[in-house]
């Protein structure tokens, strides 16, 4: 096992940003070509396209932890700019329950027989920094 553990991710946010931009972006595209000659909803159309579009840009940079364990520190980068960095102590892992969609396969052997079994919960791990 290497001591030096890296991880490179996208935040979650980024694919919220780009449906919220798609969906305003149709909106307003049938909104704009409408005749009704109203503008009572444009204001919003044109908030909700550069609120999405804002969303989407400023979480689409890359970001890396990197967990050194013989040193005993991490280090967090955002955009290859180094956002913070500490002792391993001030790292805490949350881990987030998740469906999945795949059963295990059913136990083999002579005259086992079981219930069909529930989708097994897999964890997702959240890594956060105290301060």
């Amino acid at each position: 096992m290497s001591p030096v553990f890296v991880m490179e991710y996208y935040k979650d946010t980024v694919w919220k940003g780009l449906l919220g931009f798609v969906i305003s972006l149709i909106a307003s595209i049938f909104y704009f070509k409408t005749t009704w000659g109203y503008q009572d909803l444009s204001a919003f159309v044109i908030f909700a396209l550069v609120a999405s579009l804002w969303v989407l840009l400023s979480n689409l940079c890359k970001r890396r932890l990197i967990i050194n364990h013989l040193r005993e520190l991490y280090q967090f980068y955002i955009r290859g700019i180094l956002w913070h960095e500490g002792p391993l102590h001030q790292i805490y892992v949350r881990l987030v329950g998740q469906r999945d969609g795949n059963p295990p396969p059913p136990p083999r052997g002579p005259g086992v027989s079981y219930p069909s079994p529930r989708p097994l919960a897999t964890m997702e791990a959240k890594i956060s920094v105290a301060k």
